[in-house]
């Protein structure tokens, strides 16, 4: 679990950070999540594993909405050089960081001056932090699979 060795280096509690990526209303298309303003960290302790509590301002969502679709996404930033999901994105899809994302969940009675803001955790779900491996090893698999099955074809 991320914090469970402490606080630094791969899966550290301070150098793997979260955040919500949110649109307004309910069922909203995954792409059109924007991220919210509010980057967190994890904890450590009994409470490895937990994102540390913050208070996120949803990008496009008005106050008081009636409903959000959200989503979490986590990454390790050990190096320093990812601490936006905006540039983790992009580095996890190279296969340069590990990263990982919820499924989209919706909230209901977003905060604002009628609502208080609404505790996330009903709808997020438990996900795993992992590596996209590069394409070029996609490739080596594939060849290795089909030289396996023409020396088998040959005997």
């Amino acid at each position: 679990m991320i914090g469970a060795n402490g606080l630094s280096g791969l899966y550290g509690a301070s150098t793997t950070f979260a955040q919500l990526l949110a649109a307004n209303g309910a069922g909203a298309a995954e792409s059109s999540l924007l991220p919210a303003a509010g980057i967190t960290t994890f904890r450590t302790g009994a409470a490895a594993g937990s994102v540390a509590a913050t208070t996120a301002t949803l990008a496009g969502v008005p106050l008081d909405s009636p409903a959000a679709t959200l989503e979490m996404v986590a990454w390790d930033n050990s190096s320093g050089l990812y601490p936006t999901w905006t540039q983790a994105s992009v580095a996890w899809a190279q296969g340069l960081i590990q990263a990982g994302r919820s499924a989209p969940f919706t909230v209901n009675a977003i905060g604002g001056a009628f609502n208080t803001p609404p505790n996330i955790e009903p709808g997020l779900t438990s996900f795993n932090v992992y590596l996209v491996p590069e394409p070029t090893s996609f490739a080596l698999a594939g060849l290795g699979a089909a030289a396996l099955l023409i020396f088998r074809r040959r005997k």
